[in-house]
């Protein structure tokens, strides 16, 4: 905050009193102020850069909220909520994250904290396809190369055929759908285009959730 600015909210706190842009009056106000900030504002002022009478007006009661980093529990409520607003506002039917996906985002340091955890998901849930699993390739490259959590996720055995059949069903999802979308959505056509049999169709529109 500019020191000038800092000057008018001491008089605002001490005085109780504010003047509206264009008026010369003074109105009574009884408000409670909340103030929030990512840096050691007691640092701060014993510094110069920021007025220590102040800064003893606005620490009568102070809470310290741990950064994102030092809370990793709560990064799976949190993530789930954002994915959720972002559903509502994309209009997308995404079915939760894939397994791993949560221990990336739990291993990651976050040094933006929840903003840049609410950017991540939304990133996310823009580049998944409808009705899928946010997955592992569906995040920034600075979480999927993130230390040796990722590494560990990605070298296990049953993850990496996991993800490999992901791939595979994902491809063949939207192959078929396409097909099914070129001929107004008749399977019998369908299957004559894709080359296989009508059965074999069926079975896979089953299987892959095809909703068609």
């Amino acid at each position: 905050m500019p020191s000038d600015a800092q000057v008018h909210l001491l008089r605002v706190l001490q005085e109780r009193k504010v003047q509206r842009l264009g008026e010369y009056n003074l109105r009574d106000v009884d408000v409670r102020v909340i103030a929030m900030t990512n840096r050691n504002l007691e640092r701060e002022a014993n510094e110069g850069r920021f007025r220590s009478d102040l800064y003893y007006r606005l620490s009568e009661f102070t809470i310290h909220i741990p950064l994102l980093r030092e809370r990793a529990d709560d990064i799976p409520i949190l993530a789930e909520h954002f994915l959720e607003e972002a559903k509502k506002e994309m209009k997308k039917n995404i079915n939760g994250f894939a397994q791993g996906v949560m221990e990336m985002l739990q291993s990651y340091s976050w040094p933006g904290n929840i903003r840049e955890l609410r950017n991540e998901i939304r990133r996310s849930s823009a580049l998944v396809e409808d009705g899928m699993q946010i997955q592992a390739y569906n995040l920034s490259n600075k979480i999927t190369n993130n230390g040796s959590l990722t590494d560990e996720v990605i070298s296990d055995t049953y993850n990496m055929q996991q993800r490999y059949r992901d791939v595979l069903d994902d491809f063949e999802r939207r192959y078929i759908m396409q097909a099914l979308q070129t001929v107004n959505g008749n399977r019998l056509q369908a299957a004559k285009l894709l080359g296989i049999e009508r059965k074999s169709l069926y079975e896979k529109i089953k299987r892959l959730n095809i909703d068609k």
